[in-house]
């Protein structure tokens, strides 16, 4: 009987202490980065009244008899999901969006790191990024002089130094963006059919579209090494559509003709030799075939088809992605001999034109590599100082089978100027905003997970330290593998349900009550006893 007012004692210990855990839960419903613990119980202790027996050849086997004890806290386990992100608009105050904690140290980098999801963070004196409510450092990786973060080593403390100032850089370079046409143009061509009765010829002249685009007039700013800013202006204008020409020789009694351009064009051809020729215009890197076929119909229907020998072209053109000539090899027209005339050739009435169908199929190239400037540009300083070189980078520039476009300059000098302000990315970048417009990165937020959250130790001020079963913290970088993304501007509020606290707490009260009515019962128990004894009662 005294047992029960103990096993009742013991639950009304273990739902105290869950009221415990409720009531701080509810406490820190509005604490930054508060994650909510629920408790678990176990059975206590048992008294064995009877041990079990095995079965026999006579009867059957015995179950133990245990009488149990009471009641004992199993584990107080901490809930890590995600809270909710609140936006406070304050660059320096951070979030998690995901796993991970922050790692804080003292400033000089002794003592203990210990690790928060509360990232309520600001800007020191100093310039070093802490934690307000302790003054300890927040730790990361800090940048090199060119703006370059390398993850190794310990981290340390993040230091933003405001005003900061940045000197002057000179332009060394122009960049110039836009497309240049690739696209392969199927040349149009044009002409008249002539009759001759002994022999003759028929003229095309075969058109190839040139750049459609405008003049262009860009401007940009430039600067000189002390950061006065000088205007630049560039005009662009398109050549006009260039030409070229191709032809061939007929011999025999029918003269075949093939060309491989583009169009056709209709030749008329006699019983002496006749000559074809076909001029062309357009402007490109021209891509000649290296054979070509001819057919030729008579009037009748009858076709013939000679052994033709092979073209050899006269000449190349070229010009570059703003249609400018670059060069040219060869001079003559290309020149088509027929070496031969085939056994079936048609019998034709004297008087009867031929007409002879030459199609000619060009491939025109108007892309070529961008030629390189005759002399680097320059821009000169005041009081007579040496001339600065700024080169012309076309390499922005693309050969799309698209229209001609042409974006503006770009050009990679800036005054001076001083750091004013910071922003950070996802990954824990910290990217310095100077007042010239530039931006260079800083340092980098170091973000820690473990093995085992759970493991993690509480010692207040919304921060853990690390255990033996927690494991060693894995410090690095944010949005990396299983680490979650850092949000600047915002900040992790408790993720406390209290829907499901009161829930708890509705349970927590029933079961302290139950508990004392067991012990109130047990007391009644004992005093129906002792009234059994005389002289009492």
């Amino acid at each position: 009987m005294f047992d029960s007012l103990f096993i009742g004692v013991s639950g009304l210990n273990a739902y105290q202490a869950d009221m415990n855990v409720i009531s701080n839960n509810i406490a820190n419903v509005g604490t930054t980065g508060f994650k909510s613990q629920a408790m678990t119980f176990q059975d206590l202790l048992y008294q064995s009244l009877r041990f079990a027996s095995a079965p026999t050849q006579t009867n059957g086997g015995v179950n133990p008899q245990d009488l149990g004890l009471g009641v004992k806290v199993g584990s107080v386990d901490t809930d890590f999901s995600q809270g909710g992100l609140q936006t406070t608009g304050i660059n320096t105050d951070l979030a998690v969006n995901g796993n991970g904690f922050f790692v804080l140290a003292n400033s000089d980098g002794s003592g203990r790191q210990v690790y928060t999801r509360d990232g309520a963070f600001t800007l020191s004196s100093t310039g070093t990024l802490i934690d307000p409510s302790t003054g300890l450092a927040v730790q990361g990786y800090a940048a090199n002089a060119q703006g370059k973060i390398t993850q190794t080593g310990t981290p340390s403390a993040i230091t933003v130094p405001l005003g900061l100032a940045m000197q002057a850089q000179q332009t060394n370079n122009l960049y110039l963006g836009g497309n240049s046409d690739a696209s392969q143009y199927a040349a149009t061509a044009s002409g008249n059919n002539s009759q001759a009765a002994a022999a003759g010829a028929g003229v095309n002249t075969v058109g190839v579209p040139g750049p459609t685009a405008a003049k262009k007039v860009l401007t940009t700013t430039v600067y000189d090494s002390l950061g006065n800013a000088h205007q630049i202006t560039i005009s662009l204008t398109p050549l006009p559509p260039a030409a070229y020409s191709a032809g061939g020789a007929a011999y025999g009694t029918i003269d075949p003709v093939t060309s491989n351009v583009s169009g056709t064009s209709t030749y008329i051809a006699g019983a002496m030799p006749a000559t074809v020729t076909n001029t062309a215009s357009g402007s490109g890197a021209v891509k000649p075939a290296t054979r070509f076929a001819y057919t030729i119909s008579a009037v009748d229907g009858t076709s013939v088809s000679p052994a033709a020998g092979e073209q050899t072209p006269g000449g190349y053109v070229y010009f570059d992605a703003n249609g400018q000539f670059i060069g040219a090899t060869g001079a003559a027209p290309t020149n088509e001999q027929l070496t031969g005339v085939a056994t079936n050739a048609a019998t034709l009435n004297a008087n009867a034109p031929i007409n002879v169908t030459d199609t000619v199929a060009m491939a025109v190239n108007l892309w070529g590599p961008p030629n390189s400037p005759p002399s680097p540009g320059g821009v000169t300083p005041n009081n007579a100082a040496a001339p600065a070189t700024i080169n012309l980078d076309w390499t922005k520039t693309t050969g799309l089978a698209s229209p001609y476009t042409t974006a503006a300059l770009t050009q990679d000098g800036y005054q001076a100027g001083v750091l004013s302000n910071i922003s950070v990315s996802q990954d824990g970048t910290i990217q310095g905003q100077f007042t010239n417009g530039q931006v260079k990165t800083v340092a980098q937020v170091a973000v820690a997970t473990f093995a085992n959250d759970g493991g993690l130790q509480r010692i207040g001020s919304n921060e853990f330290v690390s255990t033996a079963n927690s494991g060693l913290p894995m410090v690095g970088a944010a949005n990396t593998g299983n680490t979650g993304a850092i949000v600047s501007g915002a900040l992790e509020q408790s993720n406390v349900s209290l829907a499901d606290q009161f829930t708890k707490m509705i349970v927590a009260q029933n079961a302290f009550t139950a508990n004392s009515r067991t012990i109130a019962t047990a007391d009644q128990m004992q005093q129906t006893v002792v009234n059994l004894l005389p002289g009492t009662g």
